[in-house]
Formats: C-alpha cells, sequence, structure tokens
C-alpha cells in the first residue's frame, strides 16, 4: 500500500472522531435534559431569593404590628387615666338650672376709619400723581394702580360722554 492512502485513512478517521466528539458535546449542551436542567436551577435561586425578601418583609410588617400594639396600648391607658380623671372632676350638671349666657360683646366705634386702598387710590389719581407713584406709595403693583386709573378715567369719561 501507499503510504498516502495510509495517511489518508488515518485522516480521516481523526476527522470521523472528531465529528462523533463535537456531536455528542453538542447533544450534552443542548439536550432538552440539560437545558430543563439549567432553567430548574435558576428557578429554585429565584425561588430562594423571594423567600429571603418575604422572610425579611414579614419581620418588618410583624414589627411594625408588635410597635403599633404598644402604642394602642398606652393609648389606652392615657385614655383610661384622662376618663378617670374627668370623672374625678367634673360634677354633675344640675338639671333645673339653666346656664348663664355670656355676655354680648360691646363693640365700642372707632375714632375715625382709615380710607380704603380704592378711596386712596381716587384721591391721589384726581390730584394729579402718577399711577407709578400711586404704586410705591400705597405699596401696590404698579399694574393695578394703572388698571384703576383707567377705571376712574373711564368712569369719568363715560357719564360725561353720555350726557
Amino acid at each position: 500500500m501507499d503510504w498516502s492512502l495510509i495517511v489518508s485513512l488515518i485522516s480521516l478517521g481523526c476527522c470521523g472522531l472528531f465529528f462523533l466528539y463535537c456531536r455528542s458535546y453538542l447533544d450534552k449542551r443542548t439536550s432538552e435534559e440539560r437545558i430543563l436542567a439549567e432553567f430548574q436551577e435558576e428557578i429554585e435561586k429565584l425561588i430562594v431569593q423571594i423567600d429571603e425578601a418575604t422572610d425579611r418583609d414579614s419581620t418588618l410588617v410583624e414589627d411594625r404590628i408588635t410597635k403599633t400594639r404598644k402604642i394602642l396600648d398606652e393609648v389606652d391607658k392615657h385614655l383610661a387615666l384622662y376618663v378617670r380623671e374627668l370623672d374625678r372632676r367634673v360634677p354633675e350638671p344640675v338639671l333645673h338650672e339653666a346656664p348663664a349666657a355670656p355676655p354680648m360683646p360691646v363693640i365700642q366705634p372707632t375714632e375715625k376709619l382709615q380710607p380704603t386702598l380704592l378711596e386712596q387710590v381716587t384721591a391721589m389719581y384726581r390730584a394729579g400723581i402718577d399711577p407709578s407713584l400711586i404704586a410705591i406709595k400705597l405699596r401696590i403693583t404698579q399694574t393695578e394702580a394703572e388698571i384703576a386709573c383707567a377705571l376712574l378715567e373711564s368712569t369719568k369719561a363715560g357719564p360725561e360722554s353720555q350726557g
């Protein structure tokens, strides 16, 4: 036999073995059992994490419930003391006595009322003061002063133009 034929047959055998190895490797890696086993492991890890989070949350809720119960117990104690104190202090009302009506407050008239803002704006505008100075003196915005002056001007012009 020829050496080239022997080398070719050995090469073909090596290629065949390499093909079988790669095929078995891919079958192992992509088999349904392998994929299902990986999914199962991931699911188990997720379940463990969810259980840990749930335990932690339930512990927090239980702690809050305990604290709330303690606070409610304290409130109940304070209310009981408060009710007892009220029972001791408040005499029983007499049924045939009517309670005295509180005296009506007397309102004393003041000496002189301050003029309203509108009256002040009107007096200043009729005195010929500029709306910006009116705004500064009365501590209002310039726009408010200008609107008030424009209204005064329109009411002043309105009756004269009609009459």
